[in-house]
């Protein structure tokens, strides 16, 4: 299993963790500025080893405990956006998204926390919310092919077919042989009446090993045998 900071975009630093790697924040204040203390430092990577071991609700409580050790503010943000993974991992939405309510209360300004409240509000059905929260995201950071491809399903959703199609052309810009991107691409450009393309993107994601782009060009494609 992938490690907390890994599958979040996250690296380690010292015993704190800053954003970045799949999400692509470039700029993080650095454990020397934030001084932080030592308990809320101790308790952070307690909720860290729990995380990674799977175990989200005594994650849970190891980030309650950073907070009250957390006197000067330095880590309120990032413990809420913590516990807000805890809860997506637990399907815990409304909690997900509360929690980022207050990350963002603290620091509006960090792309991935918008794209995790996005995920949030899609689990709980709430998707033009959604779709202005993959909005947000992307001005702060416009390289997160995830949140374009999010935003390329809601456009198709609401049968904004070209906009949708930009969408994952922007996704396949930043991540050229994404089987999930070539996918939606592809049956998008065949409800656009774009067979050969359509086909096309789905023959690519079928290469890449996607069994459900080769059962639709079973269904909707006409492969001519010689």
């Amino acid at each position: 299993m992938l490690s907390f900071f890994y599958r979040y975009g996250l690296f380690l630093g010292l015993f704190f963790a800053s954003f970045g790697s799949l999400l692509g924040q470039k700029n993080f204040p650095a454990l020397q500025e934030l001084q932080l203390q030592p308990k809320a430092e101790a308790f952070l990577q307690t909720a860290i080893a729990q995380f990674d071991g799977q175990r989200y609700r005594q994650a849970i409580l190891a980030l309650e405990q950073a907070m009250q050790a957390n006197e000067e503010g330095q880590l309120s943000d990032i413990l809420f956006y913590y516990k807000a993974l805890c809860y997506l991992e637990l399907e815990e939405f409304e909690a997900a998204k509360n929690q980022l309510d207050t990350a963002i209360s603290f620091v509006d300004n960090k792309a991935h926390y918008y794209y995790y409240r996005a995920m949030a509000l899609l689990q709980l059905g709430q998707n033009q919310a959604a779709y202005l929260e993959l909005d947000k995201s992307l001005k702060l950071q416009a390289n997160n092919p995830k949140a374009w491809l999010k935003k390329g399903l809601l456009l198709q959703q609401k049968q904004a077919y070209r906009q949708a199609l930009m969408a994952y052309e922007q996704a396949l810009s930043y991540q050229p042989n994404w089987s999930e991107a070539l996918y939606y691409k592809g049956i998008l450009l065949l409800q656009l009446g774009m067979a050969q393309k359509g086909c096309s993107c789905l023959e690519e994601a079928k290469n890449l090993g996607l069994d459900k782009a080769a059962r639709a060009q079973s269904q909707y494609c006409q492969i001519k045998s010689n």
